[in-house]
């Protein structure tokens, strides 16, 4: 049995970390700091990473890389998996929402919440605990290979093509 590669090495994913915690208390900082002025200069150099929609698929990206280490699934041998859906429907080849749907539905609400604070509460609370988000939400799904990540969806059947008959020259019509 070959296993996969390790995706990341120990000290990398410690230095992601400290940086996505690190950005998660910035952010706590600049929303919810009582009135004062942003200083300008600092918003202008991390204004791409002012986003808790981006910090929150940071910290599942994180979470779902610490579910593959745990887990170790062997790799997949063989060609990819065909398209074998019945006649009028289809699987779409590329999951354009892969990574969603690899984190499933229970970890992403489990970090969102309507108020910021919560949910920057959530964030960090996630990244704190690494390994009890993974083991808690993604590791049974990593085990199960991660069934239903391209949905059947429902297409046109093939159009047949019609027989055309042969119709006759005009003619003129006689108006006498």
């Amino acid at each position: 049995m070959k296993l996969t590669p390790p995706i990341v090495n120990q000290h990398r994913l410690a230095r992601v970390l400290l940086w996505a915690r690190t950005m998660l208390v910035w952010v706590a900082l600049f929303t919810l700091a009582p009135k004062g002025r942003p200083d300008r200069r600092r918003f202008r150099q991390r204004h791409h990473l002012f986003s808790l929609e981006w910090l929150c698929r940071l910290v599942g990206v994180l979470i779902f890389v610490r579910a593959v280490e745990i887990a170790r699934p062997p790799a997949r041998p063989g060609p990819p998996p065909r398209d074998a859906s019945p006649i009028g429907f289809h699987r779409r080849l590329r999951a354009r929402a892969l990574m969603r749907a690899s984190l499933g539905s229970r970890l992403r609400a489990a970090l969102r919440h309507r108020d910021p604070r919560e949910r920057i509460v959530r964030l960090l609370a996630a990244v704190g605990d690494l390994d009890g988000y993974a083991r808690r939400y993604l590791v049974p799904r990593v085990l199960r290979r991660f069934t239903r990540l391209r949905a059947i969806i429902i297409a046109a059947p093939p159009a047949c093509a019609l027989a055309c008959q042969i119709t006759s020259a005009p003619i003129a019509a006689d108006s006498s």
